[in-house]
């Protein structure tokens, strides 16, 4: 499979536009949304009523794109030299080693997703090319089983989600199989059987690119959720029936139907000829739920926009510009890897921020306002080298 990689970051499964819309199953979903592009700012304060900056020390890690959250640390999902799942104490420092990059015993050639298991108390990681999944015991980290999914019609998965103690969601990006195959599959690991099957992935789809979507699927309150880039809905799996949550309803800045009614193998021109100069909302991505809202990205034209919907109401309200006015004092439109958003639990939201893009930003923007906490951060800040590790930063809504 080709993968290219636009931006620098960021993933979005694009598909042959034409196989896609036949591909599109109609659901009644619990919310209908209509987004629309907004010169807004969006102030950390307007959601967030605390914080709490991590600096990790002890070993180097860098590209980290998951973060697990416990009472006494931080399981971390980056690259450092043959680590690639570290544990971080409470205040930053490195623990030790959870799951090594290598052909060994309890070792994977690559990893695809990590999940927090709450019905076997395990930390479950997808690896070797997303074929094989190792349980590691929640407390220790020692392993307790794997099992593998590549002799089945999955074969080889992006992501993926528990649904109980022994079945699971898969997430199944691309074709490798010549008969029927489905973006997603519940497979009962204790049988070792493919249980349901859905929303079906045309055998004429051409063969994709990822750009770099995150968080396909994810679990709250007992309910496993599913969105991917050109989807219609938010789809919600939740007592053995697959239903839609979101839907994306069609309007002057989303319409699905015209982004993809042209065929295009060739995803550069996809996205330059047919998706930057439309006039619709394209690459909306990295969906995570907290609280009452769902927190995205997106582009329009050629410009990321966040995206925050809140579920009780329905309403959608999308941001150009996020200014951190809490933590480091920042104002930018660099919505992705300024503060890159990394995950969400019941507590927290979490961002990954790099000190050294942060330091340039920030002596580009001098603080002349009076908080003690901005200019104490920044201080702290400023005293990094230039090479240390990303910063786990928390946040987190007064419930």
């Amino acid at each position: 499979m080709k993968k290219y990689f636009l931006y620098g970051l960021l993933p979005v499964v694009i598909m042959n536009s034409c196989s896609m819309q036949e591909a599109q199953v109609e659901y009644d979903a619990d919310i209908r949304v209509e987004m629309a592009p907004e010169e807004s700012v969006l102030h950390f304060s307007d959601i967030y009523d605390r914080y709490e900056c991590i600096y990790l020390s002890g070993s180097l890690i860098s590209h980290i794109n998951d973060v697990i959250v416990r009472e006494d640390g931080f399981i971390v999902k980056g690259k450092s030299d043959d680590v690639a799942i570290a544990f971080f104490s409470r205040d930053g420092k490195y623990v030790c080693p959870i799951v090594r990059i290598g052909r060994g015993p309890g070792e994977l050639t690559d990893i695809q997703a990590m999940v927090y298991n709450p019905y076997t108390e395990t930390l479950d990681v997808l690896g070797n090319i997303g074929s094989t999944v190792i349980r590691y015991d929640y407390k220790t980290f020692k392993e307790k089983t794997s099992f593998s999914i590549r002799d089945t019609d999955i074969m080889s998965a992006r992501d993926f989600c528990p649904i109980d103690a022994d079945r699971y969601m898969f997430y199944k990006d691309y074709s490798v199989l010549s008969g029927q195959e489905y973006f997603l599959y519940v497979f009962n690991s204790a049988s070792s059987q493919i249980e349901d099957t859905y929303l079906p992935m045309d055998k004429r789809l051409a063969e994709m690119l990822s750009f770099g979507q995150r968080n396909n699927l994810y679990l709250k309150d007992g309910t496993v959720y599913f969105y991917a880039a050109f989807q219609k809905y938010i789809y919600k799996y939740e007592n053995s029936e697959f239903s839609g949550y979101i839907e994306f309803t069609p309007g002057k800045y989303m319409a699905l139907d015209k982004l993809l009614e042209k065929k295009y193998n060739d995803v550069i021109k996809f996205v330059t000829k047919v998706c930057q100069p439309s006039p619709y909302i394209w690459a909306h991505i990295n969906v995570f739920s907290y609280r009452d809202m769902i927190l995205s990205s997106y582009t329009y034209k050629n410009e990321i926009y966040n995206n925050v919907i809140y579920v009780e109401d329905g309403s959608s309200h999308s941001y150009k510009f996020l200014e951190d006015d809490m933590v480091w004092g920042i104002r930018t439109e660099d919505l992705r890897s300024m503060y890159n958003l990394t995950g969400t639990d019941s507590r927290y939201v979490v961002y990954i921020v790099e000190p050294f893009t942060l330091k340039e930003e920030m002596n580009r923007q001098p603080y002349s306002e009076i908080n003690a906490d901005i200019i104490a951060n920044r201080n702290v800040l400023n005293a990094l080298p230039d090479d240390a590790n990303p910063i786990i930063l928390l946040m987190e809504q007064e419930k």
